[in-house]
């Protein structure tokens, strides 16, 4: 049996952010994290690219490669 991997949560990720459901897209990003897998950069992006503004900095801050 295989269990979600990065690559079904980019898609779902994406399917949000195309919906414009980007609080439903960061809960799944945050998910992804708690479950022990690591967003990659294609997961980055797609948040990076899909997030508003105000929440950008922020999501940054969060992310374990950040230096800011």
């Amino acid at each position: 049996r295989v269990g979600p991997n990065a690559s079904l949560y980019n898609l779902v990720i994406q399917a949000f952010c195309s919906q414009g459901k980007i609080i439903s897209a960061k809960r799944l990003y945050m998910k992804m994290r708690s479950h022990g897998l690591h967003p990659d950069g294609k997961t980055r992006a797609l948040m990076l690219q899909h997030l508003p503004e105000d929440s950008l900095k922020q999501f940054i801050k969060k992310t374990p490669y950040s230096n800011y």
